[in-house]
C-alpha cells in the first residue's frame, strides 16, 4: 500500500523542530501530515522523515516536505500539507521489506547508549 492511497497512514516527524504527526493519502494523492501539535513550530521546506513508532516502516525515510502549513487559533492540532519525496505515479520497481524488526540498542553501564 502506497503512502499516497487514502487507506494508509504513517507516523512521522520533521526533521528541523522533531514535530510528530500522522501522515495520510488524500484522494487525489497528495499527502497531508495531521494531529501535528498546534504549540510545534512547521515550517514550509522541512523535511517529513518516518518516526519507526508502529513498527511499520524504519525511522529515518524520507516521506517529503511541507508545502503549506495550515494552522487555525483555536484548535488543538495544526496540519501540512506534504510534497513527497516520490511521484508515485512513476514509480517503476518497489523494494518490499517483510521482516522489519526494530534493533534494540543496548546500555552501556553509565547509561550511555553507544
Amino acid at each position: 500500500q502506497l503512502l499516497s492511497d487514502p487507506s494508509s497512514g504513517v507516523v512521522a516527524l520533521l526533521q528541523q523542530s522533531r514535530a510528530s504527526g500522522l501522515v495520510r493519502g488524500q484522494p487525489d494523492g497528495s499527502l497531508r501530515m495531521v494531529y501535528i501539535p498546534h504549540e510545534d513550530e512547521v515550517q514550509v521546506g522541512d523535511i517529513v522523515l518516518t518516526s519507526g513508532l508502529g513498527g511499520v516502516l524504519p525511522r529515518g525515510l524520507v516521506v517529503g516536505q511541507v508545502a503549506e502549513v495550515q494552522r487555525q487559533d483555536f484548535a488543538l492540532h495544526q496540519e501540512a500539507v506534504v510534497r513527497p519525496a516520490v511521484d508515485y505515479r512513476r514509480v517503476e520497481l518497489v523494494l518490499i521489506v517483510v521482516s522489519f524488526q526494530p534493533l534494540v540498542q543496548e546500555e552501556t553501564e553509565t547509561g550511555e547508549q553507544p
